[in-house]
């Protein structure tokens, strides 16, 4: 009976041991790094860290990544550790961001008038970074009185899908013969 109790308080010392062996100590950290990014740009993964019960460092890899640069949204990437039966996961969370404001050019055209001449807005073009070519999205804000000398403001204005807004003057003289 000794014999019994014996080999059971053993078997049983054994499977606790082999329990704590796959209950290992494993930490998982994510390396700082620069996850907003403005869309168009190039993103670095800083990856992770990990390390054992002893402190020793462990392989930590990529395990899922759906970063997409060229597109606003936000994106996970996915990293695991494995040590001796062990596993553990952690997720980065990647923001492409649009805040950059549009470019308005102002075009060119006559821009000094003589008193009762009429004058003509030559317009103005707007490029995005994300959005493209927004010129067709321009408001233009301000009047010009040909009958009244004086300096005159015309405001164009636009809008990204992001809202980053731009705006640029125009001043258009009116002056005596």
């Amino acid at each position: 009976m000794k014999k019994v109790i014996f080999v059971l308080l053993l078997s049983f010392l054994l499977v606790g041991c082999q329990t704590r062996q796959t209950d290992l100590k494993l930490e998982i950290k994510l390396n700082k790094g620069i996850d907003t990014i403005e869309v168009g740009n190039d993103w670095i993964d800083a990856g992770c860290s990990a390390f054992d019960q002893d402190n020793n460092v462990i392989n930590c890899e990529v395990i899922f990544n759906d970063v997409d640069t060229s597109k606003l949204g936000v994106y996970s990437v996915v990293y695991k550790t494995t040590n001796k039966g062990s596993k553990k996961e952690i997720t980065r969370v990647v923001t492409v961001v649009d805040t950059t404001k549009p470019t308005i050019y102002i075009n060119e055209g006559i821009d000094t008038i003589i008193i009762n001449q009429e004058w003509v807005d030559s317009g103005a073009s707007a490029y995005d970074n994300y959005d493209g070519n927004l010129s067709e999205q321009i408001k233009v804000n301000g009047l010009v009185n040909n009958k009244v000398i004086g300096e005159y403001i015309i405001t164009y204005e636009v809008s990204d899908s992001s809202g980053n807004k731009a705006t640029t003057k125009r001043y258009v003289n009116v002056v005596s013969e």
